[in-house]
């Protein structure tokens, strides 16, 4: 199971001893079979919460063995993002939610104060988590590799870390930049008409388009829109034209049966 692999190699960094590790391994192997337990409920259609349940039990368990750093890690992989976004259904509770990291809590402050929709402010919610997950994964990487590096661990594994690690740090600094362009753009262009706004989110989410690129997608929504808005204009005109049409031949008829109704008798001679 994902979950627990992620635990045990997280373990790995920080167990030395051999005894506590086989015991630990025994002992996460039971919590596998809880788990698929667990799963096998939810597909009957039971408790949900179960999984809840083991995953605080897995909590103490890593408590007990002294691992904070592998508790944190599970946290936040396997927690934090569904615990925050999806317990945050109230909007008020929402916006009540903050950041560490400086950066991230600039962008989201940015974000409570634009004029956005619940469904946007809940999505850049997720986003912002999702990287303060991945944030942490990073430094704890760093911590990990400058351990190695203080201890004159110097292989090839220890190498291809480094680059994996300034690769991450690239991807974060860029996903920075995307997060804080997507809120500058939302907050340039509302739309009023719902599919022109779910087409710009879409365009939005695309990491493909560049700056430049989503300015002129931005630009042909905008006439997209007015579009729009003529051909709505053009239909209430029409329909009310039919009405008046419509009206207008009720009222012919109605002056017609009633001239018929009054019209004189003559009598023959």
């Amino acid at each position: 199971m994902e979950k627990l692999n992620y635990v045990w190699s997280k373990a790995l960094q920080h167990l030395q001893d051999t005894p506590r590790r086989e015991k630990l391994m025994n002992e996460l192997e039971t919590f596998d079979k809880v788990y698929l337990g667990a799963k096998e409920q939810d597909h009957h259609g039971k408790t949900k919460s179960e999984m809840g349940t083991i995953d605080r039990k897995l909590e103490l368990l890593l408590e007990r063995y002294d691992l904070p750093k592998a508790l944190e890690a599970f946290k936040r992989k396997f927690k934090s993002v569904n615990e925050h976004f999806y317990s945050s259904e109230n909007d008020s509770i929402l916006k009540n939610e903050a950041f560490e990291d400086p950066r991230l809590e600039k962008l989201w402050v940015a974000a409570k104060s634009a004029d956005f929709s619940d469904g946007q402010l809940r999505a850049l919610y997720q986003e912002l988590k999702v990287h303060e997950q991945n944030q942490g994964e990073y430094e704890e990487g760093l911590h990990d590799h400058d351990h190695r590096e203080d201890n004159d661990v110097r292989n090839e594994a220890n190498g291809e870390r480094a680059a994996a690690l300034k690769e991450a740090n690239k991807g974060l600094e860029e996903n920075i930049e995307h997060l804080h362009n997507k809120i500058v753009k939302l907050k340039e262009s509302a739309f009023e008409n719902r599919k022109v706004q779910e087409l710009w989110n879409t365009a939005l989410s695309n990491r493909q388009f560049r700056p430049e690129e989503l300015e002129s997608i931005r630009v042909e929504l905008k006439h997209f829109e007015k579009q729009l808005a003529k051909i709505e204009f053009h239909k209430e005109e029409l329909g009310i034209a039919r009405e008046i049409h419509s009206d207008k031949n009720q009222l012919g008829r109605t002056l017609l049966t009633v001239s018929r109704r009054n019209r004189p008798v003559w009598s023959g001679s």
